[in-house]
């Protein structure tokens, strides 16, 4: 009786396993899809950090011309000191030149002011 059991599974076992068998091709195929897709992938990765990398290169080399350029700029335009005379200075000054001028002291310290308003 044993004998006519093991008969009777064996169509549905070598069904199962036939069945299994399909599935685990179709896997493999899949699995084989997809790591063409990675290698691909891996290749479009590869490409764009090698872009990055050549742009990272140049960042770095326009940054150092930047730096360049400003130092030349800063040594070729480096501010003027200049110095102003004094209000009162200025006012005596004025009326040495223009007898007839009617400034005063408070129009001199303005005028002061505005050429250099950092003065004080």
């Amino acid at each position: 009786m044993s004998d006519n059991n093991s008969d009777s599974f064996k169509p549905d076992t070598e069904e199962k396993i036939a069945e299994l068998q399909e599935k685990l091709s179709a896997a493999d195929s899949l699995i084989n899809r997809k790591n063409q897709e990675l290698q691909v992938m891996g290749g479009v990765l590869a490409e764009a950090n090698q872009k990055i990398s050549e742009r990272d290169e140049e960042i770095e080399r326009l940054k150092s011309q930047l730096d360049n350029r400003s130092g030349e700029i800063s040594t070729t335009f480096a501010p003027i000191a200049i110095e102003f005379p004094e209000a009162a200075n200025l006012l005596n000054e004025l009326k040495r030149r223009r007898k007839k001028s009617r400034a005063e002291l408070a129009d001199m310290e303005t005028v002061r002011e505005i050429l250099h308003p950092n003065s004080d």
